[in-house]
């Protein structure tokens, strides 16, 4: 597993074109998986012990019993159910953006109300007695809902249900089972000593609720402010043309912004509209793009230009027919260029909304700085490896609150680049748009690839560049 993981942070691109250099965002991946498989196996050593009554088995007498070691985890922290353990039923029970905790006897620190399972009751039911009787607050189980997560440590597992909306509790009655209550803000959770599996299953509630945030949002101002203190300054920005945005787009995407500027001036500068880039050849289209990688994305973007000075600009729901646009894509030209309410998502995009604002984002207001807000702090904070220490969405932030687990999906890793088709590709494509002569069976594989991708032509079985 570790040397997968050295490959993974060697696994490295910068184009076709030129030799291996090492992707910072790639390593920080590997690292932060590092950081997250050792996290987790200290969280799954914790149990929930205050969840459970006192006569309840030990860990270690589950394990026992089950043959295993009293350490052994019953199921990783990420697992979605099938495994042996005392199930504990938990409620989320939201008002508005509160969330009621009870505190636990002997002050080990603030739990959702819940607790074991009777014999022969299900969840929901076992939910909903707990809730009775830790907090006074009476619902049907009907009205719980299940939250798609199992959250498991040592001998237990914690099923949470979630409750929007929860009615008053009762005065207090005084009963052996009640426990102190408290209404906390959700933005308030990081200054309480929290049992484990809170913060997951709040967020869990959360993105079940599905209320977006938006620009009334304190937490949205906040990452507005903060873009706005510390935006990059790239040179596509003060433009709204959809040409120009689509070039930045495009270079963008599996290469990094800096780069990807520097790329974008020198292009503007030799092809500043779309008809002069359609009216140009493939090859000199490939030659400019030396050096960013993926040529495909050159060779589409010179097809969507011919495609527009041909018919025109689709109309904003069809920009997807343009050749090599995805959804991002279309979604940031129609933000970007046109300042339409989209919030184009990409990688960096959903990592923020995955661990931040799990109910989603509206896009009402300025849509184009929100976009470009959102983006920035999803490469330059809020990243694979996230630098929580400076991060200004700290403060509620739900992710913070649970060691090892992150909601964020996990990037695709790459293999090495070394040796790999990609590079084979790039010398050959590099070679024959140079004009020195490369023969078709100096790398049959690759040659047949790039031949497919039209990327370059044969003539007599050497390669030369395509023609047009």
């Amino acid at each position: 597993m570790a040397a997968n993981r050295v490959n993974a942070a060697e696994a490295v691109v910068q184009g076709d074109e030129e030799s291996a250099v090492q992707d910072s965002e790639l390593i920080s991946n590997a690292l932060a998986q590092l950081e997250e498989d050792a996290s987790k196996l200290q969280f799954q050593r914790t149990t929930f012990a205050s969840y459970v009554p006192s006569n309840a088995p030990t860990a270690a007498a589950v394990s026992a019993a089950a043959g295993t070691a009293p350490d052994a985890t019953v199921c990783r922290a990420d697992a979605y159910g099938g495994a042996m353990g005392i199930e504990v039923s938990t409620v989320v029970a939201l008002r508005g953006n509160r969330v009621l905790l009870v505190r636990q006897p002997g002050g080990e620190g603030w739990a959702l109300p819940g607790g074991k399972r009777e014999p022969g009751e299900s969840a929901a039911r076992a939910a909903a007695r707990e809730l009775a009787e830790e907090t006074a607050i009476t619902v049907p189980p009907a009205r719980l809902a299940a939250l798609p997560v199992r959250i498991a440590a040592g001998a237990f597992v914690l099923r949470p249900f979630g409750l929007e909306g929860a009615p008053r509790p009762r005065p207090r009655s005084g009963s052996a089972g009640e426990l102190p209550r408290r209404w906390v803000p959700v933005a308030d959770l990081g200054r309480l000593r929290l049992l484990p599996g809170v913060g997951r299953s709040v967020h869990a509630a959360l993105v079940q609720r599905g209320i977006a945030a938006g620009p009334e949002d304190p937490a949205v101002r906040t990452l507005v402010r903060w873009w706005l203190d510390h935006r990059r300054e790239l040179p596509w920005r003060p433009s709204r043309d959809p040409y120009a945005v689509l070039v930045a787009e495009v270079m963008s995407h599996q290469t990094q912004v800096q780069r990807a500027a520097v790329y974008w001036t020198r292009w503007m500068e030799r092809w500043p509209t779309v008809d002069r880039l359609a009216a140009a050849s493939l090859a000199d289209v490939l030659g400019a793009w030396q050096g960013l990688g993926y040529p495909r994305r050159a060779r589409d973007l010179h097809r969507a230009a011919a495609a527009i000075v041909a018919v025109g600009w689709p109309e904003q729901e069809r920009l997807e027919e343009l050749p090599g646009v995805g959804p991002y894509t279309a979604a940031a030209v129609r933000c970007f260029a046109h300042e339409l309410p989209v919030l184009p998502r990409d990688a960096n995009v959903n990592r923020v909304l995955a661990r931040r604002f799990p109910g989603g984002l509206r896009t009402e207001g300025d849509a184009w700085r929100l976009g470009q807000a959102v983006m920035e702090f999803g490469q330059r904070l809020c990243g694979a490896r996230p630098d929580c220490a400076a991060c200004p969405l700290r403060p509620g932030c739900l992710v913070a609150l649970e060691p090892g687990w992150d909601p964020a999906p996990r990037p695709t890793r790459q293999a090495p680049y070394a040796g790999s088709l990609r590079q084979r590709r790039g010398r050959l494509l590099r070679a024959a748009l140079g004009g020195r002569p490369v023969s078709v069976g100096d790398d049959e594989a690759a040659a047949a690839s790039l031949l497919r991708d039209g990327l370059l032509s044969e003539v007599g079985g050497v390669l030369v560049p395509p023609p047009g």
